[in-house]
């Protein structure tokens, strides 16, 4: 050890200084252990099916690389494939937000209690643990968490860029007079 490192370990300024360099030395997986946003494994897909009406009709996918793949069927500005990348920050964001809604533990499949509304699928897999909801938009029994958690992925993965202006609005959920 140097003269002059060693009178700076001495100090109590010196010895915050060595511990704040050890303590963002590289760990031994060679990730920065002050790095609380480690990537995760993410892949989350949204599909958005027809209703008796003008309903976009479209899939998309997002990957933890920011990936979005889009495919365009129908009631949308733009159909077929396109691809897109948005910031993976925003991806494990999203990823967080769907867990902290309790996306684990929903139910697979939410049945319709009218007809004619459309169906959106999700999947959602992290760090290897996957869950599947098929939702009719006409089912009463569905967790309010979950259409939120739709426009969400949509606005995350910029799909109005493709589908545009929605062409019916939000269906009538439980009658009314």
């Amino acid at each position: 050890m140097t003269t002059t490192f060693a009178k700076a370990l001495s100090s109590g300024a010196g010895i915050l200084a060595a511990l704040g360099v050890i303590a963002c030395a590289p760990s031994e997986g060679g990730e920065s252990s002050a790095d609380t946003t480690a990537a995760r494994d993410i892949r989350i897909s949204l599909e958005r099916h027809a209703c008796f009406g003008r309903c976009p009709v479209y899939r998309l996918e997002i990957d933890e690389t920011g990936k979005v793949v889009y495919e365009g069927l129908g009631f949308v500005k733009t159909n077929g494939r396109q691809e897109a990348t948005i910031s993976p920050r925003d991806v494990q964001a999203l990823a967080k937000e769907i867990e902290d809604a309790g996306y684990f533990g929903f139910r697979p499949n939410y049945p319709p209690d009218a007809t004619d509304h459309p169906i959106v699928v999700t999947s959602v897999t992290i760090d290897g643990k996957t869950s599947r909801v098929e939702h009719n938009l006409g089912s009463r029994s569905a967790p309010a968490a979950l259409e939120p958690l739709y426009r969400r992925i949509d606005e995350v993965a910029g799909t109005d860029r493709w589908v545009g202006e929605p062409q019916t609005g939000a269906p009538v959920k439980g009658g009314g007079s």
